[in-house]
């Protein structure tokens, strides 16, 4: 009985929202080639899709004015599953490939004469070696474009996660109303010669996304009372 009544609680109670997949496919991808400074035929599939997935927990606001970003998460907790990793040259100094500085951010602009609204993810890493660096970078940006909101150069709201939720959502229903941009690249520079040794670009001008997955998680509260629940239970067992 005590089982059926701690469920109940699990069930009756709210739940916070956990993780939040996203699903993109992109199209008609494009590759650019560092060394030679020009566009080549692509090597890898064209259209694919990209899975991120990041906390939908906020972890601090800014705002600078004209624009107010909301970061959601900390540095390393956005999760990026992209085909084209593997095509990645490998970092040859060392410090790792992935998640040295991934976040997911919306952000609200308002200039005098455009107001925009901006979902974006991205992961950065680099290394060093004298003046030979090495860099990978992979983002995704839907940006919508309207009327300006004030008129007076100040952005107007904090994204909040319902906010997201409902941005999300509108960019599934509506996308022709979004311009949805991917990119992924690495590449090793020579500062001293200014010349690009070697590296790879590949963009998508023509992305939609698939599908928003949100993963609910029991609040601290419940996860306790169930514990008490438990612990009654067995007591009385």
């Amino acid at each position: 009985m005590l089982l059926g009544l701690a469920s109940n609680c699990l069930l009756v109670g709210s739940l916070h929202a956990g993780p939040i997949t996203t699903v993109w496919e992109t199209n008609d991808l494009t590759q650019f080639d560092y060394p030679s400074r020009t566009n080549v035929t692509p090597t890898v599939p064209t259209s694919f899709d990209l899975t991120i997935e990041f906390p939908s927990v906020v972890s601090r606001s800014v705002d600078h004015g004209t624009t107010s970003i909301t970061y959601f998460g900390g540095l390393g907790d956005t999760i990026f599953d992209s085909p084209l990793t593997p095509f990645v040259g490998a970092d040859p100094y060392g410090a790792g490939l992935l998640g040295q500085s991934a976040y997911t951010f919306p952000n609200v602009s308002d200039y005098e004469n455009t107001f925009f609204e901006e979902f974006g993810a991205q992961s950065n890493s680099h290394s060093r070696s004298g003046d030979v660096f090495w860099n990978y970078h992979i983002e995704l940006r839907a940006r919508r474009y309207t009327s300006p909101s004030s008129g007076d150069g100040s952005s107007d709201y904090f994204f909040t996660e319902s906010l997201l939720k409902d941005f999300l959502k509108d960019i599934q229903l509506k996308p022709e109303d979004y311009q949805i941009i991917f990119n992924e690249s690495w590449q090793i520079y020579d500062a001293s010669s200014s010349v690009y040794l070697d590296g790879q670009s590949w963009s998508a001008y023509n992305a939609t996304l698939k599908n928003v997955t949100t993963v609910p998680v029991p609040s601290v509260v419940q996860l306790m009372l169930l514990g008490l629940l438990l612990l009654k239970f067995r007591k009385a067992g």
